[in-house]
């Protein structure tokens, strides 16, 4: 595929999200997708683990979405700038295990997602947000 058509399927595949969640991106993805964190999270193997995984993100957090700011790649890479909103509606468990009630509060964190793309399916992702931002707009700080 070229450069222009793994732009078109990210962009289509973030579409899917916004309209369909973690199921609708999910049929753009390889089957043994391996999803990364920046935050030090263990990644995610395999197309079921990111469903799942992000079905109970859209849990914790209605209207989940991403709007995209920039869109940009280079042979199979491609970067997707943007930023996520959502509300928090259900318990979110911290990383040090304190849960945090629903707080009703809109979260709006800068994102960026980096995707590789191999005949016509994303393989892998690699996820970074502003954590800092996510937690103070929580009240978790």
């Amino acid at each position: 595929m070229t450069v222009s058509e793994n732009i078109e399927l990210v962009r289509q595949a973030t579409d899917a999200f916004n309209k369909e969640g973690a199921i609708g991106m999910a049929e753009f993805m390889d089957d043994a997708v391996i999803d990364h964190f920046a935050t030090g999270r263990e990644p995610l193997k395999g197309k079921q683990a990111f469903i799942e995984d992000n079905i109970a993100f859209e849990k914790i957090f209605a209207n989940l979405r991403v709007e995209v700011t920039n869109i940009f790649g280079q042979n199979e890479w491609v970067c997707v700038q943007g930023v996520m909103t959502g509300t928090h509606q259900a318990p979110f468990t911290l990383h040090n295990g304190k849960q945090l009630q629903p707080t009703g509060r809109t979260i709006r964190i800068p994102i960026s997602n980096v995707a590789k793309v191999e005949n016509g399916k994303i393989t892998e992702i690699h996820e970074y947000f502003d954590q800092m931002s996510f937690m103070t707009q929580l009240k978790a700080l």
